[in-house]
Order: C-alpha cells, then structure tokens, then sequence
C-alpha cells in the first residue's frame, strides 16, 4: 500500500511540475491528503459535500 501511495504523489507531483507549479512538492504532499479526506467524507457523510469541498481545496491549491 505504502508503495502505491509514493507512486500516486510522484505522479501527481510530475503533474504539478508540468503545469508550472511553483511548489511541487508540497502541492502533491496537499491534494493527496485533500483526496484522502475526500474519501473518508464521502463514505462518512454526504458525498455531494465531500465533492464540493473536495473541489474548492484544490481550487485554493491551484491558485483559482
């Protein structure tokens, strides 16, 4: 598991990077702790929230 959770942020990073982002990194450390949490909310409470929530984190990770 531990092996597919490096090799899901260094893609995500490898997308940070190609789109310019000026933090790559932490951008890719950022949204796949946003998508865990999107998980667990989603399977916890109300999907639509977890989704809209979910959208305006990575809104404000991106700058928009």
């Amino acid at each position: 598991m531990l092996d597919h959770r490096t090799w899901y942020q260094d893609v995500i990073r490898d997308g940070f990077v190609q789109a310019g982002h000026a933090r790559p990194d932490d951008a890719a450390r950022r949204y796949v702790m946003l998508r865990d949490g999107a998980m667990i909310a989603g399977m916890l409470g109300d999907v639509t929230t977890a989704q809209r929530t979910f959208a305006a984190g990575l809104d404000d990770l991106l700058g928009n």
